[in-house]
């Protein structure tokens, strides 16, 4: 999967809650049982998938040594339309 592939309703909400928390919160992403409450998933399991999957799209980078486990790699919202990471509402083009 890459950048340019459609994300799923789930992982565009999750990537979005990401982005959201992180822009409110001076960069720091949320836990992955933050990223559970925040979105509503049951399973720590399924958010970790979720990241994972985002990780493989270039969204997010792996941090196996901190927690939480990955961070942000593009500031921008994803457009389920096109496919595309577009920046937010004044962030820098």
């Amino acid at each position: 999967m890459t950048a340019t592939n459609h994300l799923g309703p789930t992982q565009a909400r999750v990537l979005m809650f990401i982005l959201r928390h992180a822009r409110a919160n001076g960069g720091r992403v949320p836990t992955i049982r933050g990223i559970c409450e925040g979105v509503g998933l049951q399973s720590t399991s399924t958010a970790h998938h979720h990241i994972r999957t985002l990780a493989a799209a270039g969204l997010l980078a792996p941090r196996p040594d901190r927690t939480p486990c990955y961070e942000v790699v593009t500031d921008g919202c994803y457009c389920l339309a096109c496919g595309n990471a577009l920046p937010l509402e004044g962030s820098a083009s």
